[in-house]
């Protein structure tokens, strides 16, 4: 009776398996799904000395050309077209900002060149501390110290370049 037993226990293990084992060749075998697009930019007309803005629902990305180096794309948070700016991090905002722009000296993005919020209702306290370098680092003031912007790995296709992948802060 036991050997009975036995055999039917080791042939529901081999047909439970079996069913199992065809389980995931059947989710191997459906169609490959894309993952999802890429946020990118056309950067055909963008010469030295110039930016472009590209904004999604939760970032908007800068890409940087300035009149001597390569190009390169910073980004900070955004919600509702607006700028989320840090307290000390970007990930505790303590206002939004809807003029959010790299200055340009001369008309043309340099070493001296700085992004800024140009709102008029932000507080005169935080104006000075909130600037970045064209490379998106935070220029110290004295006071605490602010996160950089989002630097952005882009990977270039003629004169389109596609964003990648963020580097924290």
């Amino acid at each position: 009776m036991a050997s009975r037993t036995t055999k039917i226990t080791i042939g529901a293990i081999a047909l439970a398996s079996t069913l199992g084992l065809l389980v995931f060749l059947n989710a191997s075998l459906q169609p490959y799904k894309k993952p999802p697009k890429l946020p990118f930019a056309d950067v055909s007309k963008l010469t030295p000395g110039q930016a472009l803005r590209v904004n999604t629902e939760s970032l908007h990305y800068f890409v940087i050309h300035p009149i001597a180096g390569e190009l390169h794309v910073v980004a900070a948070p955004a919600q509702a077209g607006a700028i989320l700016m840090p307290e000390l991090h970007w990930w505790k905002p303590k206002m939004n900002c809807f003029e959010f722009l790299i200055e340009a000296a001369q008309g043309a993005i340099d070493r001296h060149s700085r992004f800024r919020c140009r709102d008029a209702n932000q507080p005169k306290e935080w104006a000075d501390r909130w600037q970045w370098d064209m490379e998106g680092k935070h220029i110290a003031d004295g006071s605490a110290a602010i996160d950089n912007m989002y630097s952005v790995r882009f990977e270039r296709d003629g004169d389109r370049i596609v964003f990648t992948a963020l580097i924290s802060p």
